[in-house]
């Protein structure tokens, strides 16, 4: 969890690891959100989206936060870019 895909070329894509660190807060916001506490999880992965806009494991755990929260409509706007 916590990578990104880069494609080095047409057909084989790798993954990349999120920049400034993130993987720890990435690790933290995960046990937050398995342990139920949604709005820790939340300001941990929109911080991890700042320094991470195109991390689609950041987008999908946020949007799996918002779906917990039942706030997965008011909050779409909130993840576009």
């Amino acid at each position: 969890m916590g990578f990104r895909i880069s494609h080095q070329n047409q057909d084989t894509p790798s993954l990349k690891p999120m920049k400034n660190g993130s993987e720890q807060i990435f690790k933290q916001a995960a046990v937050a959100h398995e342990e139920g506490r949604l709005a820790d999880a939340e300001k941990a992965y929109l911080e991890l989206l700042e320094a991470n806009p195109d991390s689609g494991s950041v987008l999908n755990a946020l949007g799996t936060v918002y779906w917990d929260q039942s706030q997965y409509d008011s909050r779409r706007n909130d993840v576009k870019s």
